[in-house]
């Protein structure tokens, strides 16, 4: 914990990464180890199951450890982010604040008799012309 009482989030993504590794070292080894077993034993499991279960976990702890490395990485960055500027907010934050002020401007309907800035007088709109048939009325 630093010394706001909050936890260290270097360190946090340390232990995360170390135990989402050890995950992922574990995947690999049970491809491998189903693998080898086969071979070197006999078993009822069909070689080719093997192979397939086998490469799947393989393939499976690989990619979550690619997933680990990638994650880490950005956790690292944010943690060195939010130290640069302790009192930042959040990305995550940051960018759903833009992204609701985007949808509030999208819904607000556009007024001209309002003025834009606070210290501006309104100009009135101006009246739309009458249809053919209002004229004839």
């Amino acid at each position: 914990m630093n010394n706001l009482g909050a936890p260290n989030p270097k360190g946090r993504a340390i232990s995360m990464a170390s135990l989402r590794a050890v995950v992922a070292g574990y995947l690999i080894y049970l491809g491998g180890k189903l693998i080898y077993d086969r071979l070197h034993t006999e078993s009822e499991m069909p070689v080719w199951l093997a192979w397939v279960f086998g490469i799947f976990f393989i393939v499976a702890g690989g990619a979550f450890g690619f997933y680990t490395w990638k994650r880490y990485r950005k956790e690292v960055a944010e943690a060195n982010a939010q130290e640069a500027e302790p009192y930042a907010e959040p990305a995550e934050v940051v960018e759903a604040r833009e992204e609701a002020g985007e949808a509030e401007k999208a819904a607000a309907p556009e007024r001209p008799d309002i003025a834009e800035e606070p210290g501006e007088p309104a100009e009135p709109a101006e009246p739309e012309e009458p249809s053919e048939e209002e004229k004839k009325l």
